[in-house]
């Protein structure tokens, strides 16, 4: 079933067209959230992801479209379909039209694996995508800015027989990876592409980076540019999604790297949750 305005249907061919002409015609962007044992994870970054990117956009925010009312809609949706006892993936889709200046939403579902089913144990080839570059700055975070590159590379990465591919700005440093918030591990440093690099400042990569931070642990973050060579001296290389959880780089390019470290902190992080 999903959620539309509040209103449940089976699926999009059962709806009246013309009431829900807002799908095709107005802007829209997209939350993707896991929920699992229960749980929204991570669903106050959410909210504030949320929020902060209708406000970029400049939607027409309602007041009701509180912490509360967004997250009981989700639920709600969970529950309507039976999946509240299966790991999710939501996607949570807002619309907004000019010159009407409300806002629609659709939520729909699917079953996703655990967090802890998804860990990496299979070799896991990336390389740089640079045919396309994204131009740095804090319009790149939010998701719909730059989906048509993240798209192309994803198709770039399946034509060449690779597992993802890393993806750089116009200044040819770091922004990320089709699979995720990208990080290396060198030494006792966690390190990961800084907000103007225009990276997506997702939610799973708000919440870890800030766990990071205030955890008593042997690794310091930094968040900083990140130049391509950076990737032959790290030991470990590792992603983190919404949809995947942890990934594991394996190799990139004729640099191997382990997956020690990058896997413990992992499992440390969604047990803090």
């Amino acid at each position: 079933m999903i959620n539309i305005n509040g209103n449940f249907f089976s699926n999009l061919d059962s709806l009246d067209i013309k009431k829900h002409i807002f799908i095709i015609n107005n802007t829209n962007f997209c939350e993707e959230i896991h929920f699992e044992n229960g749980l929204l994870f991570f669903w106050e970054y959410h909210f504030f992801r949320i929020m902060a990117s209708l406000r970029r956009l400049r939607f027409e925010i309602p007041v009701s479209f509180n912490k509360d009312f967004l997250e009981k809609e989700v639920i709600r949706t969970i529950n309507t379909n039976n999946l509240n006892k299966k790991s999710i993936n939501v996607k949570f889709n807002f619309y907004s039209n000019l010159y009407k200046k409300n806002v629609d939403y659709i939520i729909y579902i699917n079953e996703s694996k655990s967090y802890d089913k998804i860990i990496s144990t299979h070799s896991h080839l990336s390389d740089i995508y640079n045919e396309e570059l994204i131009n740095p700055g804090l319009l790149s975070n939010l998701s719909i800015t730059n989906k048509v590159i993240r798209e192309i590379a994803n198709i770039y990465a399946i034509e060449n027989g690779i597992d993802s591919c890393i993806i750089l700005n116009n200044k040819k440093n770091i922004v990320e990876s089709t699979r995720g918030t990208i990080y290396l591990i060198k030494k006792n440093k966690i390190i990961t592409p800084n907000l103007l690099s225009g990276c997506q400042n997702t939610a799973i990569r708000s919440s870890f980076n800030d766990w990071i931070n205030k955890q008593k642990t042997n690794f310091i973050l930094e968040e900083i540019n990140i130049n391509v060579y950076e990737l032959q001296q790290c030991n470990e290389l590792f992603l983190l999604s919404i949809n995947q959880g942890y990934t594991s780089v394996s190799k990139y390019r004729k640099t191997f790297f382990l997956n020690n470290k990058g896997e413990k902190i992992f499992k440390d992080f969604i047990s803090s949750i």
